[in-house]
């Protein structure tokens, strides 16, 4: 069980390095203070989010062309198993984007150091960003 923030961190990294869509069953304890994150996990958390987020960004891309295509050529058949295809991509990237906002967020209200907290809001204009280009079709 985990007993603070930083070991529920290391656990959704691992599992987003790995590409376990399962996640973290286990939550920290409310009542536990966040400790800082070395600059070394910070890295990390970053690194496995990005990794995680960003072939179904590239694969929302590549799917807005194909439907473009397919409309011009009327291929309904292809337009609709695109689309829903889309959707859940949508999903799961939305998904990841949440999960890390939330995250940083609580690192961002409990951590000290400038140096820290300019990363976390770094961290959040990227994932704010990458969920409007999501939830507008321009990923």
């Amino acid at each position: 069980r985990f007993d603070d923030m930083r070991g529920h961190v290391k656990c959704l990294v691992e599992q987003r390095l790995r590409g376990d869509e399962e996640g973290c069953q286990e939550r920290p304890t409310e009542r536990q203070p966040t400790p800082m994150l070395s600059e070394r996990e910070r890295n990390l958390l970053s690194a496995a989010y990005k990794a995680s987020l960003a072939p179904r960004r590239s694969a929302l891309k590549a799917i807005s062309k194909i439907i473009c295509k397919e409309e011009n050529e009327g291929n309904l058949d292809k337009i609709t198993c695109a689309t829903k295809y889309s959707m859940t991509l949508k999903a799961e990237a939305e998904g990841i984007c949440c999960e890390l906002l939330g995250m940083v967020q609580q690192l961002v209200l409990q951590t000290e150091g400038s140096e820290h907290i300019v990363f976390y809001h770094k961290m959040q204009g990227d994932y704010y960003r990458h969920l409007a280009e999501i939830l507008e079709g321009t990923a």
